[in-house]
């Protein structure tokens, strides 16, 4: 279970997830902006926690990355629990 953490502490936990499920797909970040339809620039800050993921941007990419919202939360989760320690 993620602990309280802040909200730029989840946000790179998010890229990071999101950048290695895009890296497992052999997808580039172009790839996955086609496919999602958000933009390459965006994909990009999202991944480095620059900017904060919307609910429907976060959708769409997983969606694109062929993963449900539960087993990406919970890959963020097991991510957070491995940096805590």
């Amino acid at each position: 279970m993620i602990r309280k953490t802040e909200t730029g502490e989840l946000s790179k936990l998010f890229g990071e997830v999101l950048r290695e499920l895009r890296a497992e797909k052999l997808l580039t970040l172009r790839e996955l902006s086609n496919a999602s339809g958000v933009a390459l620039g965006y994909v990009s800050e999202v991944e480095r926690a620059v900017k904060d993921v919307s609910s429907q941007t976060l959708s769409r990419l997983l969606v694109s990355l062929d993963i449900d919202l539960s087993e990406f939360l919970l890959l963020v989760a097991e991510k957070a629990e491995r940096k805590a320690k």
